[in-house]
């Protein structure tokens, strides 16, 4: 089982003109009444209605490329291009066990759901977690076996031949990324910073071609070159620890990587999370430009820096128009002249819900003081929500935001929760990404603005 939140594999296609694609089929059980096609080219999702008997049929136009099919609230991944005329059936009381494809294209259907099928089986081979606490032989056989089974699979279908390379190197990159991470996460969950790997460990990058074009598509492979850079550029910065990381890192990319296709899709994959506000913002960006050449990236990476700017400590923060339990509207302006603590959560987010007995604690630690405590739950169900409010009596003005796309989530840049902001009694940014309420500094920097 797939749910939508797990990263959709991205993996290199060649792209051709939109043309026709036919796909029709039927939803047994159905959970919603639609299906909803989406994909890294579409700019806006597609959505197909199902009939009465759960049925469905369309003709859309579509590139060559790898996209989502979701229904409810799970996935399937699905690779269409022109020409293809498939009918696509699905029971979900069996999502991922059931999903067939028959017509044009339904091999390399078949064979990725038959895919999602083999990974879930593989989940303790392939689970870091887990195979990292091993010692480095069994590590190395257990990564290994894990390609051995997705090659099998791979190998019994007959496909088109670009798709088949794509998928076979996408094999190939995750066996190398898991290598190339083993010390890390070993470090990690063993708790044994002086851990390292043998000399005679693999060294994943020694032949790793940094200016493969034809593999800019496949985050595995961006993750790989970013991984490699990332340790040039620390190792640059325990040399000598006033150095930007961006910087160091961007140094290393014009060292090594020639081609302006590879430079300009790191650029794409860093700044979406590495490009990150604080007093070195104007280097960071910086950095990071001298990497770019393509101008859709350019365009992309200054309004990542326009964003970010306006969340700079000291400017006034993006303001909400927002309900409670009863139907009250609350914006920011209501609580000026007081410190505010906005939590971003949902009920189904565990981190967000292993915050909770902190945040009631310092919320009774700082009963009485100059300071509003609001919660705001997104990415969630207003039901669900409800429910976990009378169940828990959470403290403070609970919110519901009933759109992800609120401009507040979207201005703060808001990715991932749980999220934190502090703000000063003039509603002025203080930390745009606040410490959490576990963090014993938080208090004392709360109350250093009382």
């Amino acid at each position: 089982m797939k749910i939508i939140l797990t990263l959709f594999l991205a993996a290199t296609v060649s792209i051709c003109n939109a043309q026709n694609v036919i796909l029709s089929g039927k939803i047994t059980n159905p959970k919603s009444d639609s299906i909803m096609i989406s994909g890294d080219n579409l700019k806006k999702s597609i959505i197909i209605y199902l009939n009465k008997d759960g049925s469905f049929s369309d003709t859309m136009k579509l590139k060559r490329d790898y996209y989502k099919i979701t229904h409810g609230d799970e996935f399937t991944d699905a690779f269409l291009k022109p020409d293809d005329k498939l009918y696509f059936t699905l029971d979900t009381k069996m999502f991922d066990e059931s999903v067939k494809y028959k017509g044009v294209g339904e091999n390399e259907n078949n064979y990725l759901a038959q895919k999602i099928l083999l990974e879930e089986k593989l989940e303790i081979l392939d689970n870091m977690t887990v195979i990292c606490r091993y010692d480095e032989t069994e590590f190395l056989k257990t990564v290994d076996s894990a390609a051995i089974l997705k090659t099998e699979l791979l190998k019994g279908f007959v496909l088109d031949k670009e798709f088949a390379a794509a998928e076979k190197k996408d094999i190939e990159f995750a066996r190398l990324d898991n290598i190339a991470s083993y010390e890390m996460y070993h470090r990690y969950i063993t708790h044994d910073n002086e851990f390292k790997v043998s000399e005679s460990y693999p060294d994943v990058f020694k032949n790793l071609n940094f200016n493969d074009e034809s593999s800019v598509q496949n985050e595995r492979y961006l993750k790989l070159l970013s991984d490699y850079f990332t340790k040039q550029a620390f190792k640059q910065i325990r040399e000598d620890s006033t150095q930007n990381f961006l910087m160091e890192f961007s140094n290393a990319v014009l060292e090594r990587v020639q081609s302006a296709l590879v430079r300009n899709s790191l650029v794409s994959l860093v700044a979406e999370d590495g490009l990150k506000r604080g007093d070195d913002l104007k280097v960071s960006y910086a950095a990071l430009k001298k990497l770019v050449s393509d101008k859709d990236v350019q365009v992309s990476l200054d309004e990542k820096y326009a964003l970010l700017s306006k969340l700079q400590k000291g400017n006034t923060s993006p303001d909400f128009s927002l309900q409670d339990i009863k139907g009250k509207t609350f914006s920011l302006s209501d609580f000026k002249g007081k410190v505010v603590y906005i939590d971003v959560w949902a009920t189904w987010c565990g981190p967000c819900k292993a915050e909770m007995p902190f945040m009631k604690k310092i919320q009774e630690d700082l009963k009485g003081k100059n300071i509003a405590f609001i919660g705001i739950c997104t990415w969630d169900k207003q039901e669900s929500w409800k429910k976990y409010l009378e169940e828990n009596k959470l403290q403070g003005t609970q919110l519901f935001a009933p759109d992800k796309e609120i401009p507040f989530l979207k201005e703060y840049d808001i990715k991932g929760i749980p999220h934190f902001i502090l703000l000063d009694k003039e509603g002025k940014i203080i930390e745009a990404d606040a410490a959490r309420p576990s963090d014993p500094q938080l208090k004392k920097l709360i109350e250093s603005l009382l």
